[in-house]
């Protein structure tokens, strides 16, 4: 067995390693970078997208509005079909459904209307009365405007109501108008004030129906189908200037006097 040395043993220094070099790497431009070309694509993305969205969006609104339109224009022209021929109009909020109808119970009741003109007219009135609201009343409003216009549905609605009960009421003036002819001093005059009353409450119901239709044709850009026998201006005089003067034979250029001839010489 061998014995060891008393002797101080000698360590052995181990000398650590340097450190290692750090790796420095160069970071790409920012406008190189693969992070801001995805950012980029993506914000691009999300722009097209809103677009298409928003185009989309009007598409299918101006869409929308069209129908709307096309409903709202069927509907004004029964409703104008409907009207009695002889109706004149006084713009989008007034018109005349039957214009002489005051003036033909002012002569009848003040005994200017012979009864045969005055039946031939309270017959006529009574007649186109009676045709036009039948023809409004006969209009199925929920065929004409779809489901998808709810509010314009109910104001067209009401405006047929208004206008098809103003013509109703002029049925009846065209009844009380019969009834006067039979009738003669104070009975004729109380009754045909009366029907003249009926009358203006007449105009006023139909002009509210007539509004009301109008409101909505303004709102979508529609133009009124036509103007019914407009009402006629007075034409205004066009002054005519005088013919102007001819130059007559006493004003014409004298012509010059001849000049006078010699005197004959005296014979010998």
């Amino acid at each position: 067995m061998a014995i060891k040395g008393k002797g101080r043993t000698r360590s052995r220094r181990v000398i650590a390693a340097p450190p290692r070099p750090q790796l420095m790497i160069r970071r790409k431009p920012f406008i190189l970078r693969r992070s801001t070309w995805i950012g980029a694509g993506a914000v691009l993305l999300a722009g097209i997208g809103v677009l298409v969205f928003l185009a989309l969006r009007s598409s299918r609104a101006e869409a929308k509005e069209d129908r709307e339109r096309t409903a709202v224009r069927v509907f004004a022209n029964l409703i104008q079909a409907s009207i009695p021929p002889g109706a004149q109009s006084l713009g989008s909020s007034s018109n005349l459904v039957f214009p002489t109808v005051l003036q033909d119970l002012a002569s009848l009741g003040a005994g200017d209307l012979k009864a045969t003109a005055a039946t031939r007219k309270a017959n006529e009135l009574t007649r186109a009365a009676r045709d036009g609201a039948e023809g409004m009343e006969e209009i199925i409003v929920r065929r004409t405007i779809p489901d998808e216009f709810p509010q314009t549905r109910i104001e067209l609605l009401d405006a047929q109501f208004l206008m098809a009960q103003g013509l109703r009421t002029y049925e009846r003036v065209g009844g009380l108008m019969k009834a006067a002819i039979t009738e003669t001093g104070a009975q004729r005059t109380a009754i045909t004030e009366e029907a003249a009353e009926l009358a203006t409450q007449a105009g006023t119901l139909f002009d509210r129906g007539w509004t009301k239709l109008n409101n909505i044709r303004d709102r979508l850009g529609i133009a009124p189908p036509f103007n019914p026998n407009p009402v006629p201006q007075p034409s205004v005089p066009v002054p005519t200037l005088p013919p102007s003067p001819t130059p007559s034979a006493a004003s014409a250029t004298p012509s010059p006097s001849p000049e006078p001839s010699p005197s004959a010489s005296p014979t010998g």
